[in-house]
């Protein structure tokens, strides 16, 4: 006859509950007392053999992952949870840890780009799914990047995607840069010159899309540029330029505004 120690010791044993209830849970790192020798004691014994010293000691095990916490090569980070979502079945869909840099806790080089081009689905070119991925690198340089881009034709400004990429960059305030409270991001705007090639970039895809009211995604993200440049801009004459902008856009958007009814009858009044 011989004594069987509480379940409660066993290797399936976890603080946090069920498994499938928990994706990091404490779990056991040493065997227990119920997995040695030690778990039948025969009679005639005394109280010390019976209960033995707890010896279990624990720590953090990623149930996704199946890894330990303390082995994870990458530093934790939340940036999943910051970052948007783009719409079901987009053909970017496998490039969203791009509308973030650092969506897996490292930042994917140009080097990552340049090997990814073999994945590029058969919807999109080569350069635009290179471009896409390629806006978000590098903290300081992203705004030329964006400025490039403006100025080609590698990425159209028109889809969901693309005008969440480019919010992404616009909004996000970015890792710090000593005293300088535009921070790594946005300290571009200090620059004048670039202030006035962003505002010609600007201007200039404005009035490509003025006679097209279907152009509502562009427009939206051309006046979320233009309103970053107001609020950014060093220089009073960049600040200037920038409410111009804005009252271009307006203009625009409400003649687009009359004209949908008239070209549709079937289009609510506004």
């Amino acid at each position: 006859m011989a004594y069987r120690r509480s379940p409660l010791d066993g290797p399936a044993f976890q603080i946090s509950g069920r498994k499938d209830f928990a994706k990091v849970a404490d779990t056991e790192l040493h065997r227990s007392f119920q997995d040695t020798h030690y778990a039948r004691v025969p009679f005639p014994t005394n109280l010390d053999q019976v209960c033995l010293p707890h010896g279990l000691k624990y720590g953090l095990f990623d149930h996704q992952s199946s890894l330990w916490t303390s082995r994870h090569l990458a530093n934790p980070s939340f940036a999943d949870l910051c970052s948007q979502s783009l719409p079901a079945k987009s053909v970017y869909g496998s490039l969203r840890k791009y509308l973030h840099p650092i969506f897996e806790g490292t930042s994917p080089s140009a080097n990552d780009v340049v090997a990814s081009q073999t994945r590029c689905p058969n919807t999109l070119a080569i350069a635009e799914f290179t471009a896409f991925q390629d806006l978000r690198l590098g903290s300081s340089i992203q705004w030329i990047r964006l400025l490039r881009e403006l100025a080609s034709s590698n990425l159209n400004f028109g889809t969901v995607e693309v005008g969440t990429l480019v919010a992404e960059l616009a909004l996000m305030a970015g890792p710090r840069e000593g005293d300088n409270v535009l921070r790594a991001n946005h300290g571009i705007f200090q620059d004048t010159t670039f202030c006035k090639a962003l505002a010609a970039q600007v201007k200039k895809r404005l009035n490509g899309i003025v006679a097209n009211w279907r152009e509502g995604q562009t427009a939206e993200c051309l006046i979320l540029l233009t309103q970053r440049l107001w609020s950014l801009a060093a220089s009073a004459e960049s600040v200037e330029e920038a409410k111009d902008l804005l009252l271009q856009a307006r203009t625009m958007t409400h003649s687009w505004v009359r004209t949908i009814p008239l070209l549709d009858p079937k289009s609510p009044q506004i």
